[in-house]
């Protein structure tokens, strides 16, 4: 294994969006401030897109460990399993949020309405995290605008945090609607030269690596 060969406790180069792993490029710092903006302010909507492979989900998973040790927000976080229709988007919620789904999709209305009551009486404020936003169809991109409209006269009751990839833009031309309601909107592009030999010298050190200068020779 290559990891004992250079001396590393393990490999640093995973698939998984480990958020030790995240590597804090300005970019990603300011979506990080962006999104957790758009949270700590109630703004409703939130959209963070970028290409495959720029840390969306690294930057979800480490949001969800923010906001999971923070008292006054709820979190669920849907990783982006197929959703087809509005009923089974309401389901999955539900379920996120640690709430039973009823028989019918007015009845998970209702106990959705009912759960963000609750929540805000209680001084918490539930966060959907939503990750793979660009997979969703455009029924449930409606039903995701409808979410917006569960608020109080002061405040919004919930608000959803997209990550998706850079089609969905397109996708939403024909959904005035939910783009009206973004409040934030976040972007990520590919590392340049620079910040990318950052990142490598980032991951190996994490990894339990000395300096980058140790595998590589300098050209």
């Amino acid at each position: 294994m290559y990891e004992e060969f250079y001396g590393l406790r393990e490999t640093p180069f995973s698939v998984q969006p480990d958020p030790r792993y995240a590597f804090p490029s300005v970019e990603h710092k300011v979506s990080i401030a962006k999104m957790r903006y758009a949270v700590d302010q109630k703004r409703g909507l939130a959209v963070l897109t970028g290409p495959v492979g720029s840390g969306k989900t690294t930057i979800a998973n480490g949001l969800q460990m923010t906001w999971d040790d923070d008292p006054t927000k709820t979190v669920a976080f849907l990783p982006g399993a197929p959703v087809r229709t509005p009923g089974q988007f309401l389901r999955l919620i539900l379920e996120a949020f640690g709430t039973p789904a009823l028989r019918t999709e007015a009845q998970n209305r209702q106990a959705l309405e009912r759960f963000l009551l609750d929540e805000y009486q209680a001084g918490r404020h539930p966060v959907l995290l939503l990750d793979e936003g660009q997979n969703v169809t455009s029924r449930v991109i409606d039903a995701i605008s409808d979410l917006t409209n569960f608020q109080t006269s002061q405040t919004k009751l919930i608000t959803v945090v997209m990550l998706a990839q850079d089609n969905l833009p397109k996708k939403l031309e024909r959904h005035d609607a939910f783009r009206s309601r973004i409040a934030v909107v976040g972007r990520l592009d590919p590392l340049d030269l620079e910040e990318m030999t950052e990142m490598i010298a980032y991951r190996i050190t994490t990894a339990g690596g000395g300096a980058i200068s140790t595998y590589f020779e300098e050209q």
